[in-house]
């Protein structure tokens, strides 16, 4: 779970789930995710996890004004951005913002877990009270599919203005000509 946890947080605070070297404090707060216990219910093994909201791990990431709509809220937690994942995949939303390659390539390594005695992984959903996502082995196909469509990386040349760059998440939008903005990573 925190193998998957921790990019999923990462691409949705930053817009890539891997980078190169230690990752800031702050991002270490927001992907806090601790089994506190288990028991069992109608046959089902339920963990009980402790997540904190975002909003109350990484507050500062929440004070600057944000150019993208509704990307991450601060009443969500890292379950939740993984149950949105989930969710993504499952629909195999190709215009998600919830995952790259390297995230899709992730959740394929549930797989062997799903193929013994655990069939599904039901995730709550706390920031929008519904019945949460299910990770199953019909999502790592997905994911698969997914996986396979995303082209190569490539150079390409954007004209247009630089919006906003927002340091605490290395992350920025261009907006071109004709309104349409494009989230980017700060490398």
């Amino acid at each position: 779970l925190e193998k998957t946890v921790r990019p999923c947080v990462r691409m949705a605070l930053t817009g890539r789930s891997s980078m190169v070297g230690q990752p800031p404090g702050w991002l270490r707060a927001a992907w806090d995710v601790r089994a506190m216990d288990f028991s069992r219910r109608d046959g089902n093994t339920v963990l009980h996890i402790l997540a904190p909201m975002l909003g109350v791990a990484v507050p500062r990431v929440f004070e600057q004004q944000t150019l993208w709509e509704k990307a991450v809220r601060p009443n969500e937690t890292a379950l939740d951005l993984f149950a949105k994942l989930v969710d993504d995949v499952r629909a195999q939303s190709g215009s998600s913002d919830a995952y790259d390659e390297p995230l899709l390539q992730r959740l394929t390594g549930w797989q062997g877990l799903l193929q013994t005695k655990v069939k599904a992984v039901r995730l709550p959903s706390v920031a929008f009270m519904s019945p949460g996502a299910e990770l199953d082995e019909s999502v790592v196909v997905a994911a698969r599919a997914l996986s396979s469509r995303i082209p190569p990386p490539r150079q390409i040349r954007l004209v247009g203005k630089i919006d906003m760059v927002r340091w605490s998440t290395r992350s920025m939008a261009i907006r071109v000509e004709d309104g349409t903005e494009y989230r980017c990573a700060v490398i």
